[in-house]
């Protein structure tokens, strides 16, 4: 049975994923150690605090974005 997710949910697992596409660009752009927190709240449009929601640091987004990263790489391979 297909679980549905409630709109308020959907909306964090969109937020989420904004952040870590958001992190990944500027990491690749800029470097991990140039990017900040901000720039990376900017780039996916929402308030700094709102990163620190999903992510209490900026290293906690890292293992996020090896999970996309292998994900779409399995996709790929498919």
């Amino acid at each position: 049975m297909e679980e549905t997710l409630s709109r308020r949910e959907r909306k964090k697992q969109e937020t989420r994923l904004r952040l870590i596409e958001a992190a990944l660009r500027l990491f690749r752009e800029h470097g991990y150690d140039a990017t900040t927190v901000e720039q990376i709240a900017d780039a996916a449009d929402v308030a700094k605090g709102t990163f620190f929601n999903y992510f209490e640091t900026k290293e906690a987004i890292l293992p996020s974005i090896a999970e996309l990263q292998l994900q779409r790489l399995e996709k790929a391979l498919l």
